[in-house]
């Protein structure tokens, strides 16, 4: 399964360069604590706008909602720490914000098809 036209990294990348002020410090405390529970809830809270209006507002910016941008920024740090570094799956779980290996690897293959170990051996394969 591919990802998504929406949920490609390069459009993620072009996605967070919004000029909505308020979704991009969203964005910004996403992608700078990847690894805490975030609900639309606490993330308005910390940007100091209503769950309402971030939710309209990230849509309106990105097109996808608040927690599916999570899921894609979530999946596309595990896979350049899979690509990078030579972490076991369960410290990149924790990394990325899973309690359990398991959760971690479920919504990985939910975002790209394929486990985070077929992943890191592709890469390995690919970059030799």
């Amino acid at each position: 399964m591919t990802p998504l036209p929406d949920r490609e990294p390069a459009k993620l990348a072009a996605l967070g360069a919004t000029q909505d002020v308020v979704v991009a410090r969203a964005i910004a405390e996403l992608v700078h604590d990847p690894a805490r529970a975030w609900g639309v809830d606490t993330l308005a809270r910390t940007v100091g706008v209503s769950r309402a209006t971030l939710a309209r507002r990230f849509l309106e910016a990105t097109g996808a909602p608040p927690m599916a941008y999570r899921a894609t920024l979530r999946t596309e740090h595990a896979r350049r720490l899979l690509r990078e570094t030579t972490l076991s799956n369960q410290q990149i779980a924790h990394a990325v914000g899973f309690a359990t290996v398991q959760a971690f690897q479920r919504a990985f293959r939910r975002e790209t098809g394929a486990t985070p170990s077929a992943v890191r051996a592709q890469l390995r394969a690919a970059h030799g």
